[in-house]
């Protein structure tokens, strides 16, 4: 490929390797790079790319300096690593290889006010960013996610967004710009919120058909497709359902799987910020107990 990629991604998890991939079939050309790390990260992104059918239009890059000079002007590099300070270092070795006018995206599940602190230091050196929260997964990631995106510079890559979002009952792209600072990760951290509601909900459902009805696992599943066929259909049930199909030789899997949920962080902060604002969120605050309560099992 020549050496102007029209963006940029740096890390190649489950997540990147779907974007990169989501974005490569929609017509981008992209360069993509991964971090070196002697007898644990070689040569990630260059093995990516090889194995990959898109080698014309993709370049994997090790070497940052590299991977910068490869993007055309006005530079848009999309980060997927994970949140927090791994976020802060990557910035603070991209920063020195930019120029104003540049566009860096955290597409992680960053804390808002952690993206207004980015957003304001990069634009004293007049650097675009954007917060945008990528809800779908790493299946959603390469099939279509939804983006919820807040910062600046987001013409520079509203067209590439919309054109890897899934897409609503109307045909319109699940991709909008929300509003200033870190308004779409925000909305992304409200958004976790809700999903631990609904997640919980189906394992209460679960639990008293299971246990009070002596209902089996194969036919809760039949009944959680049966309301897949109403406007209770959602993504979540779904998965659900295939997981109570699964076996484990003669045994339903659900029986061996230690009933233990972790979190990301997003579930307690939007308690928090409700906390903050004096808004009632009950449902979600006993969801994310609930996950405390379940941590507490070995």
């Amino acid at each position: 490929m020549n050496s102007h990629a029209q963006i940029g991604i740096i890390g190649l998890g489950a997540m990147g390797q779907g974007l990169a991939l989501n974005i490569v079939e929609k017509g981008y050309k992209i360069s993509v790079f991964n971090r070196h790390l002697d007898g644990m990260e070689e040569n990630v992104a260059q093995d990516f790319v090889a194995k990959s059918e898109h080698r014309e239009t993709m370049a994997g890059f090790d070497e940052l300096n590299s991977f910068i000079q490869s993007l055309a002007a006005p530079r848009k590099i999309l980060l997927l690593v994970s949140a927090g300070a791994a976020v802060d270092e990557v910035i603070e070795s991209l920063t020195p290889l930019l120029n104003a006018g540049d566009l860096i995206i955290d597409g992680g599940n960053s804390h808002y006010r952690d993206t207004d602190r980015r957003l304001n230091d990069l634009k004293t050196m007049n650097i675009d960013y954007l917060g945008a929260g990528i809800s779908g997964g790493p299946d959603g990631a390469r099939q279509g996610p939804a983006i919820m995106v807040g910062g600046t510079g987001y013409g520079k890559v509203s067209d590439l967004l919309c054109s890897i979002a899934t897409q609503d009952k109307s045909g319109k792209p699940c991709c909008d710009y929300i509003g200033a600072g870190g308004a779409g990760h925000y909305v992304k951290m409200v958004h976790n919120g809700i999903e631990y509601v609904e997640m919980q909900l189906l394992a209460e459902v679960y639990q008293i058909l299971r246990y009070y009805c002596q209902v089996e696992p194969q036919e809760i599943a039949s009944i959680f497709n049966t309301w897949r066929e109403t406007d209770l259909d959602s993504y979540l049930l779904k998965v659900t359902a295939d997981i109570l199909t699964q076996m484990d030789g003669d045994e339903p899997f659900i029986d061996k799987v230690l009933d233990k949920a972790g979190q990301k962080g997003t579930g307690s902060w939007s308690v928090a910020s409700a906390m903050d604002l004096g808004v009632p969120s009950s449902t979600i605050s006993e969801a994310l107990m609930a996950r405390y309560l379940s941590k507490m099992k070995d």
